[in-house]
């Protein structure tokens, strides 16, 4: 062998440890355990607060049924098939979706579209139920939207 083909045996080598190196890695991001139910309902009630307050800003009528997206996120795809089947009974006219994450973020994405009143939605005790729903999958609620008309 001479030494032309030595050193292309070596560059190509070199090339191949390279690129087998810099390869995409899976994603490692999980979603965090979630707070004790208090903590969490104290932060949607905060949030909920904020969310009527601008639907009232846009006329939107509080009373009225109209969709709500029920959003929550989960690390398997057991945990987020575990949680549609308690979201299923939960809430038996809503649509259920499951969707993998196509980007950097927790790796199941579940959304309950039903139709309700904002101001059902938002009472505290829906709001614990849907927390401890997400809780018991290994899953966590991470909130709700409407669509809303633009003016």
């Amino acid at each position: 062998m001479n030494i032309w083909t030595a050193l292309s045996v070596v560059a190509i080598l070199g090339l191949i440890v390279v690129l087998w190196t810099r390869r995409p890695r899976e994603r490692s991001f999980t979603v965090a355990i979630p707070e004790p139910v208090e903590e969490q309902l104290a932060g949607f009630t905060a949030r909920n607060g904020e969310l009527v307050g601008v639907l009232r800003e846009r006329g939107v009528d509080l009373n009225r049924p109209r969709q709500i997206d029920l959003h929550f996120l989960a690390n398997t795809e057991e945990s987020a098939k575990t949680l549609m089947r308690s979201l299923g009974s939960a809430f038996p006219g809503g649509t259920l979706q499951l969707e993998r994450a196509k980007s950097i973020g927790p790796a199941w994405s579940v959304t309950c579209v039903v139709q309700a009143a904002v101001s059902a939605i938002v009472q505290p005790q829906a709001v614990e139920r849907r927390i401890r729903l997400a809780t018991s999958a290994g899953a966590i609620h991470d909130g709700w939207g409407t669509p809303v008309e633009k003016r």
